[in-house]
């Protein structure tokens, strides 16, 4: 018996493209273009555009540390390597204890002599919705560890204060 001519079903598209390669391609084209779409835009993020200046404390820290931070320059996260804006300002006060004087039943401020409390102002173009305040690629509020890195030191530390301001180029 003669085999019969019949059309071979290839999965071709029109005869010269696979269609499972087809549905691949587009697939690739459409997660690049969300891709684009989602980092240049903030990632979906709905907001008034504003300055944020936020402040990290890193306490207990060796005295003279503070010496290695430069005020303009570029900071990260150390763990995430985030952007996290540019130094504003750089404060140090001194690093405190507490002990509790049972003769005069009050607790007694001890200063340590070799350590210091570096407070690192942030500044950075952000995004402030209802809920929440983004810095970069970060939400900043009161109390989140961030750790902070720029040329030749880093930090772990607490975000104290959040400040925004209205960005000029809306």
């Amino acid at each position: 018996m003669p085999k019969e001519k019949t059309a071979k079903k290839t999965g071709k598209l029109f005869g010269v493209i696979n269609l499972i390669d087809l549905l691949f391609v587009l697939a690739i084209i459409a997660a690049a273009a969300f891709a684009v779409i989602y980092f240049t835009t903030g990632g979906f993020k709905r907001g008034e555009p504003v300055i944020v200046y936020y402040t990290v404390e890193f306490a207990g820290e060796t005295k003279g540390l503070h010496n290695s931070i430069t005020v303009g320059e570029n900071v990260k996260d150390s763990v995430k390597t985030y952007y996290l804006g540019v130094v504003d300002s750089v404060e140090v006060i001194e690093s405190r204890q507490y002990y509790l004087s049972k003769e005069r039943r009050e607790f007694i401020p001890y200063i340590l002599p070799d350590q210091e409390v570096i407070l690192l102002t942030i500044k950075a173009d952000g995004l402030e919705t209802e809920s929440t305040i983004y810095a970069g690629e970060i939400d900043v509020r009161i109390g989140k560890e961030l750790n902070v890195e720029g040329k030749g030191y880093a930090f772990g530390g607490y975000i104290i204060d959040v400040r925004t301001e209205p960005r000029g180029d809306k």
